[in-house]
């Protein structure tokens, strides 16, 4: 039995030494991530039928079946570690809400925009880690908060600094309840961070588990409670909200193996990638074709200071 368990440890030892062995491997996984994330984004904005909760339901539920024949396959305890399992609660309900909240903040603000604020993260996790993990902050990331700050107000532009605009598509309302939802998801994340610092020992697919199946049960309880649970309306949706569950799926094991395969550093950098594949594809491109938006001069100022 010991012998079989050796046996398995090697096995999954040489699948990422193999791996390693590819150059570039860890930053080729990121950036299939940086294309997949925005996608899961723009699928949220095109179907609008349903609740944003729900768009987190369907895709939990692609996940929660994936990551469970993960899980039976390579036998991870379903639990975790015994001295994490509190660190697992919090990083669900902290992933949950800033799933939920970055999703709401669609209804509320273009698509680049609210991508744009969610890139502020890292600077965001930075000063958490140093309150919480007491890691050492630089003056770089100062200078970014700053320029983060300012661009959140290039993007919301309160009408007693900026004046009414109106060739927007966004009032002044919606903007500032957008970017106070898109904020609000970034703190959420951040925490998500905080949280996966303490979790070294919890296999990543029982943490995916875990997530997904706190989603689903929280998302349709409350759902149902303000009576917003309905099923989409066409078979177009469905194909959508497949889509967003397979890209969400591969998104995290994307993620996963970069952060496996590469250092931190490298992995970083492609957050560049996710930066302009979302600029491009969220506020430029995509949605000015499906005319879900037309462009902004000031949200894109806003955006390249973040």
């Amino acid at each position: 039995m010991q012998d079989k368990k050796k046996c398995e440890e090697v096995n999954k030892r040489s699948f990422y030494e193999k791996l390693a062995k590819i150059p570039a491997i860890g930053i080729i996984f990121a950036l299939f991530n940086s294309f997949l994330a925005p996608t899961c984004a723009l699928i949220v904005k095109l179907v609008v039928e349903i609740h944003p909760i729900e768009h987190n339901i369907f895709r939990s539920l692609f996940q929660l079946i994936v990551y469970t024949l993960v899980i039976l396959y390579y036998k991870y305890p379903i639990f975790g570690e015994k001295e994490e399992r509190w660190f697992l609660l919090a990083r669900c309900i902290c992933g949950f809400l800033g799933s939920t909240f970055g999703f709401m903040s669609l209804r509320y603000l273009p698509l680049g925009d609210s991508a744009a604020i969610g890139l502020s993260t890292p600077i965001v996790v930075t000063i958490f880690a140093r309150i919480f993990l007491k890691e050492p902050i630089g003056m770089a990331q100062v200078f970014a908060l700053l320029a983060t700050v300012v661009g959140g107000f290039l993007i919301c532009r309160p009408t007693f600094i900026f004046g009414a605009n109106g060739n927007s598509d966004f009032d002044e309302t919606r903007r500032l309840t957008g970017t106070l939802l898109s904020f609000l998801a970034v703190i959420s994340t951040a925490f998500v961070f905080i949280t996966l610092r303490k979790l070294r020992k919890t296999s990543a697919a029982v943490v995916v588990f875990w997530l997904s199946l706190f989603y689903v049960l929280t998302g349709t309880t409350i759902l149902t409670l303000i009576g917003s649970l309905k099923l989409p309306a066409s078979i177009q949706s469905y194909i959508l909200l497949f889509l967003l569950g397979l890209s969400g799926s591969l998104a995290q094991l994307c993620l996963t193996l970069a952060t496996k395969l590469e250092k931190a550093g490298p992995i970083s950098l492609a957050n560049t990638a996710k930066k302009t594949v979302r600029n491009v594809g969220g506020s430029g491109v995509l949605p000015i074709m499906l005319r879900l938006r037309r462009p902004d001069p000031g949200a894109a100022r806003g955006r390249d200071n973040i």
